[in-house]
């Protein structure tokens, strides 16, 4: 969270907070504002994968209390909630993980 806080608001940040920065930026071959770049879009697929998360759950539990619980495919209709959010999820998931792993030099 440090990084994307400086990635944020590099005018904030101290000098030797940047200097670290500018080592990390030479090291991995771009400059640093391309490394604040990376850094940002990293940051924003994780806050969007926490967000989507308390989305589905919001909704599957919503789903679920709107059930009829005297209907006869209540159990089915509660497994295919669960399923419909978990596939959603770790749809969302593997595309998040495919932005945060992606080499820098794909960027």
């Amino acid at each position: 969270m440090f990084k994307e806080q400086v990635a944020r608001a590099p005018a904030s940040a101290r000098p030797e907070e940047l200097a670290i920065l500018d080592r990390e930026a030479a090291a991995r071959g771009v400059d640093r504002d391309e490394l604040l770049a990376q850094i940002l879009v990293k940051a924003n697929s994780f806050r969007e994968i926490a967000l989507l998360v308390g989305a589905i759950e919001a909704e599957t539990r919503a789903t679920i209390a709107a059930l009829d619980e005297s209907s006869e495919t209540i159990e089915e209709d509660v497994i295919a909630a669960l399923l419909a959010a978990q596939a959603e999820a770790e749809a969302a998931y593997a595309e998040a993980l495919a932005v945060i792993n992606k080499p820098a030099s794909d960027n």
